[in-house]
């Protein structure tokens, strides 16, 4: 037999209180009228902050809980339900007892359901809690309650457990709500605690947060504890403060901006030292609790915006509605939300980081843009393009980018360029975002990630996939080539038998080269990643590139400003949309290389440009031709003639000159002038 609970001496009182209160849903038993004694619990003290008896409670985890089977049901969160309360009256109603005012089928149920206290052994008559499946069973109930009981249609209301908040956009409405939902209650049998309701309020206290008629607020008893917070002493301490920051980061913009020294100090690698950095980001951390913005209520009907930012260590996002006043357009925030980036994504380009961010806020405001239009603002011109209405899903966007422009086709959205100063709210949201384990990563869907995927180098080029380290750069090059007569005649003559023939080469035909197009030690990534981290000026573009900030008062930056924002990294080089680009120091071996060939400079300039990029390559290639002999010779204009003076004359007449010419259109002079005669005679 299992023996009662000890009650502690200092509580018997508060106990006997509380006993009583619970003994109005049991009824006492005797002990052989249960099934067995191994399945009754007994009653558990619940104890506030201040060691005082609270209430008493059963625990059912040793006994029933592991045996019942999960009941499905659709569960909301507060923030779902606090989008449903825009209106101008809001009446609270506090369901009395909430699962206790469902009952227990007498016989087996309340059975398996008993408990022992001091007074004996008792059963339920009605739910209790710390039964695992009583939420599910209770919310479904209220679900039908509230969408609607025999047919009559759903309610304006949010329901969170117990706690109801019936609201109206008129008086009128707001009446005919609260009393339908009055009379479901009745008809259902449930009890509502008029101590704890309210009614027709211009502002109510709903699940932590004051809603009023413009939107939804902080509660300063939500604040105020943040506020007043002491220095934390451990990690743990630390992580609790984190955690009630996380809680109203929906509130704060500003909030991601102070926390970085906080967050770092959280790592397992770091230890825990407190310094001036750290307290100065914690008390602006309280000093923004103490100032959370007002987020207004979400409405269908108004023109949504979705404000979007990266920086290098995570994504930022804003969801706005825009509200004309007086002919002035004013962002109104709805949510704010961050995420940080993984190290791999930390080493994404400006851009890749910035196209990362659209994916991961469209998809994380999903339930409010799904099937809605709205506008997308963005600081990155570029993506304009890529994410725009007529997506440019070719070769100027890598992998990547097309798979995220692909996976929000079903969206229905304009892409609209603004100022970075501009987009302050979104930006600071980026600078440090919240840590939230499975939501740091926006993924790419899996079934384009087969047909859409870039390999590096190999296909910017038209390679199959290979590894980064032993593709050629010059490769689709050469196979294009072949497809010259010039090629075909040369591998005909190389593949040939050596005996009476003498060896041919590519130079030997058509100019002066050490070796054939095919003998050529190819270009590969690693010689392209090398020379740009060792190149001065393309050194630090690579770092310009990384950090997503162009120094535009650098001289050897200066070329670069109008196409910065299409630059992106990945395998260690530097791409412009899908073509490579060059270092300085490969320029002359790349030319060099694909100009064995002698494929003349337009079909030259045709192939490099496709597929590399420098400032000024078209110069280079067109001083490369110009330079060649081979081409120069066999070309379709080949090059005037220099002058040559004539040598001297050792006799008189020896050479004589003709010459003929027309003067004012009708005579013809044809002269004659003897080598050693010093002017000409006429004839």
């Amino acid at each position: 037999v299992r023996p009662p609970a000890k009650i502690p001496y200092g509580m018997e009182e508060q106990y006997e209180k509380a006993l009583d209160e619970l003994y109005e849903d049991l009824v006492p038993v005797n002990g052989c009228e249960l099934i067995t004694a191994s399945q009754v619990v007994p009653v558990c003290q619940v104890v506030d902050g201040q060691k005082k008896l609270k209430r008493l409670a059963i625990n059912y985890k040793g006994t029933i809980n592991d045996h019942l089977l999960d009941i499905p049901h659709i569960s909301t969160t507060c923030s779902e339900e606090l989008d449903k309360l825009k209106g101008e009256y809001r009446s609270c109603i506090d369901l009395k007892g909430a699962f206790k005012q469902i009952p227990v089928t007498p016989g087996f149920s309340q059975k398996v359901l008993a408990v022992v206290t001091p007074r004996g052994y008792a059963v339920p008559t009605r739910m209790q809690f710390g039964i695992k499946t009583a939420p599910a069973i209770w919310n479904s109930n209220m679900r039908k309650l509230i969408h609607g009981m025999n047919d009559r249609g759903p309610i304006k209301a949010a329901v969170m457990v117990d706690d109801v908040c019936i609201t109206g956009d008129t008086a009128k409405e707001h009446f005919d709500n609260l009393h339908e939902f009055v009379y479901r209650l009745f008809a259902a049998g449930l009890k509502a605690n008029i101590k704890k309701c309210s009614f027709y309020q211009n502002e109510v206290k709903f699940l932590g947060k004051i809603v009023d008629r413009d939107g939804v607020r902080l509660d300063n008893s939500t604040t105020d504890p943040i506020v007043k917070m002491p220095v934390p002493q451990d990690k743990q301490q630390l992580r609790s403060f984190l955690g009630s920051m996380s809680y109203i980061s929906k509130h704060v913009p500003d909030l991601r901006k102070a926390r970085a020294p906080l967050d770092t100090l959280l790592k397992p690698e770091v230890q825990y030292v407190w310094e001036s950095q750290h307290q100065e980001a914690f008390s602006l951390c309280k000093k923004l609790a103490g100032n959370s913005a007002r987020l207004t209520h979400f409405d269908m009907k108004k023109p949504i915006v979705l404000t979007t930012d990266a920086s290098p260590y995570g994504v930022g996002a804003c969801l706005s509605h825009k509200v004309t006043t007086n002919g002035k357009s004013k962002l109104h925030p709805i949510a704010y939300a961050s995420a940080s980036l993984k190290p791999s994504e930390k080493n994404y380009a400006q851009i890749d980081r910035e196209g990362l961010g659209i994916y991961w806020a469209i998809q994380h405001f999903r339930q409010y843009l799904w099937c809605q239009k709205f506008e997308l603002h963005t600081d990155c011109s570029a993506l304009v393009k890529i994410f725009g209405p007529k997506n440019d899903l070719g070769g100027c966007a890598t992998g990547r980018l097309n798979r995220w422009a692909a996976a929000l086709m079903e969206f229905d959205f304009t892409v609209k360029h603004i100022k970075g100063s501009s987009n302050s709210t979104a930006d600071s949201l980026s600078r440090l975002p919240v840590c939230t384990p499975g939501t740091q990563q926006a993924h790419y869907p899996g079934g384009l990630a087969g047909n859409t995927s870039f390999g590096g180098m190999s296909t910017a080029l038209g390679m199959r996939q290979q590894q980064s380290s032993d593709v050629p750069v010059c490769s689709k090059i050469e196979v294009l080539l072949q497809e010259e007569e010039l090629m075909d005649d040369v591998q005909e003559l190389a593949s040939a038998p050596q005996v009476g023939w003498a060896s041919v080469t590519v130079s030997q035909i058509v100019g002066e080269a050490p070796k054939a197009a095919w003998d050529i030690l190819p270009l590969t990534i690693q010689d392209v990643a090398t020379a740009t981290k060792d190149c001065r000026q393309y050194g630090k573009l690579y770092n310009a590139v990384r950090s997503g900030v162009l120094d535009s008062t650098d001289p050897e930056l200066k070329k670069f400003n109008g196409v910065f924002e299409e630059l992106y990294i990945e395998d260690g080089v530097l791409y412009l949309g899908s073509r490579v680009v060059i270092p300085t120091a490969q320029h002359l071996r790349l030319l060099t290389e694909l100009h064995y060939t002698h494929i003349g400079v337009v079909k030259m300039k045709e192939t490099v440009r496709r597929y590399f990029w420098w400032p000024g390559i078209t110069r280079d290639i067109e001083a490369m031709a110009a330079k060649c002999d081979g081409c120069r010779r066999y070309k379709k204009k080949p090059p005037p003639v220099p002058l040559c003076p004539w040598p001297y004359a050792r006799r008189p007449m020896e050479r004589v000159h003709i010459d003929y010419c027309e003067y004012k259109g009708k005579m013809v002079l044809v002269m004659i002038a003897p080598t050693v005669r010093r002017f000409g005679q006429d004839a």
